[in-house]
């Protein structure tokens, strides 16, 4: 039976100067003087409970903590591995690093990472020692200097909106980079959860449902699951689900090859409980099962849930004058979307928990928000989310992380992304909320508008729709945000943006007069609320604040003027234009 031991909890944290190593990860290494800190999590958040840097998004104070992206950060844990595990495989997995980073065990280093979306699964059986303490050492360099080491050289032509150009060449969540409604803040730090998987024969690597179609009073859907086996066994396979009075079940006979092994199953079920997106009927959920049995004993087991539904994108129609529309069906149901675009909630990343996100996503539900756009220049968000979007209903269109540039296409960066977005297909893809995959955030818009012409990069026409047809051909892929006709912007097919009355100045009622299919990004930045008014500094303090009053807005060109809404908005005390330009 496979055995879980988790490395969650307190670790020890320590800072030192670019590059230096003094032994950090040798198993003997004196680590009593380092700081605590919890795992997951990161380091921000671990230096301000200890008093060690102020908040950040207090006046100045993120320009005071700048030095903690130019340094790097090591982490060290011991811990038991008991005695019973010899003979079995083990293996050390980190579900997220981020980003550059290291790993020893024992004094022995076993693995490198450097793309904080993909989990590290490394085999350290004969690293360890059993029925002794062992110790793990993490280094994570110090992510500004990491970045530009891998950046690209200078560039004549423009490459990106928002942040240093450098940050295409990393995969890490590009906003932190600094963005028009954020400032830049390189977080570092084991930010999900680690733990050693151990087993003898066999092992359940992956699970997916998906619906391949629906009726008035059934379902037929199509099991995959992977298992990984470590030589030959006859094994038996077991799935079961249940949702209401609903319940599926199939099992299966298997002879296992060494390696990876792929069995997949179709099951009509009858009186099937579909997933309906919020408004438009019940959100119902499959708890299911599946269980794994080598020579009549149980090797391993995983449980999770799925919804039943399907999900079109109708792109062409006689609906429309010139035949092109964009908008999604449910279960063969037109649906109307109505909602936002979904940025991080936190910039610490640690500090969002399900309660937060709870919050958050039920203030969108009752606000008549069935979908939000996870937006591409952000993260691949903690489970809870995508939990809590399959409970409340709302639907996901789910940008992969890539934003605002002009990304770099050498082989090797081109595969690095590959298994990235395997890995977050593969992590999301039983979540029923999730309705559409796209490219990216306005990667081909910046092309065309900074002359590169309508382009086709190979990440979102080559590498991203062959993982996603393979890995979840359940969802259609959309290859960016926004993308059609003549142009990536036109109104007259597919997606658009609407800047046009933010950052162009353009009178708010002209949204209106949009001929937009799908209009999946639009907005203005708005005065704070009163409550996050109060807390800014008394006057006394406020000349040596005042940059953290002043809104990025663009600056009105010839004969512009600010819409007549945000003058309303803005008052004549409150808040002040800045004297140079926003950002796109």
């Amino acid at each position: 039976m496979r055995r879980v031991i988790s490395l969650d909890g307190e670790w020890r944290l320590q800072w030192f100067e670019f590059g230096y190593s003094e032994g950090q990860f040798k198993r003997d290494y004196d680590d009593s003087w380092w700081l605590r800190a919890r795992v997951p999590g990161e380091v921000h958040e671990a230096l301000l409970e200890q008093g060690l840097i102020e908040d950040p998004f207090y006046a100045d104070n993120c320009e005071k903590r700048e030095w903690v992206e130019r340094v790097d950060w090591w982490y060290r844990r011991r811990f038991y591995v008991p005695e019973e595990l010899r003979g079995k495989k083990v293996e050390l997995v980190f579900e997220g690093l981020d980003t550059f980073a290291t790993v020893w065990v024992n004094g022995v280093k076993v693995a490198e990472s450097e793309d904080m979306f993909i989990p590290l699964r490394v085999d350290v059986t004969d690293k360890l020692e059993y029925g002794a303490w062992n110790v793990i050492a993490v280094r994570l360099g110090a992510p500004w200097y990491e970045t530009l080491r891998r950046a690209g050289g200078f560039s004549e032509r423009p490459l990106n909106w928002n942040g240093s150009y450098a940050r295409l060449y990393v995969r890490k969540a590009q906003y932190q980079y600094g963005w028009d409604w954020a400032v830049k803040l390189l977080t570092a730090g084991i930010w999900r959860s680690v733990r050693l998987e151990a087993y003898e024969r066999a092992v359940i690597r992956d699970t997916f449902v998906r619906t391949l179609a629906v009726g008035e009073d059934w379902a037929e859907i199509e099991v995959w699951i992977e298992v990984e086996s470590v030589g030959e066994y006859d094994a038996e396979l077991r799935f079961t689900a249940s949702c209401l009075d609903s319940r599926i079940e199939h099992a299966a006979r298997l002879k296992l090859h060494k390696g990876l092994n792929e069995h997949r199953f179709r099951l009509r079920v009858g009186g099937a409980k579909l997933w309906w997106p919020l408004g438009y009927g019940p959100q119902n959920l499959y708890d299911a099962r599946v269980e794994l049995r080598v020579g009549g004993e149980l090797e391993d087991e995983r449980s999770f849930r799925f919804g039943i539904r399907t999900v079109e994108l109708v792109t062409e129609s006689r609906e429309a004058p010139n035949g092109r529309v964009f908008y999604l069906k449910v279960n063969g149901v037109p649906i109307f979307c109505k909602g936002a675009n979904w940025i991080p909630a936190d910039l610490l990343i640690s500090r969002v928990d399900r309660g937060r996100y709870e919050e958050l996503l039920r203030l969108a539900a009752e606000g008549n928000h069935n979908m939000l756009r996870v937006w591409g220049g952000g993260l691949v968000e903690y489970d809870d989310f995508y939990d809590l979007c399959d409970e409340l209903g709302i639907m996901l269109w789910h940008d992969f992380q890539f934003a605002c540039g002009h990304y770099p296409e050498d082989e090797e960066f081109l595969e690095l992304v590959r298994r990235e977005v395997e890995a977050t297909v593969r992590r999301l893809r039983n979540h029923p909320s999730i309705v559409l995959w796209c490219g990216n955030n306005e990667d081909e818009m910046f092309d065309y508008y900074m002359g590169y012409g309508v382009t086709r990069p190979r990440i979102d026409f080559e590498v991203i729709p062959e993982v996603v047809r393979r890995l979840d051909p359940s969802r259609p892929y959309w290859p960016s945000s926004p993308w059609g006709g003549e142009h990536p912007n036109d109104p007259r097919e597919g997606d658009r943006h609407n800047w046009e009355v933010y950052h162009g100045m353009a009178p708010i009622e002209s949204y209106t007069r949009d001929e937009a299919r799908f209009l999946s990004e639009f907005g203005m930045q708005a005065a704070p609320h009163p409550h996050t008014l109060r807390e800014v500094p008394a006057p006394r303090q406020a000349l040596a604040h005042q940059r953290a009053l002043d809104l990025p807005l663009p600056r009105p060109g010839e004969g512009g003027a600010l819409p007549e809404g945000l003058r309303r908005a803005q008052g004549p005390a409150q808040l002040r234009v800045p004297h140079t330009a926003g950002a796109g």
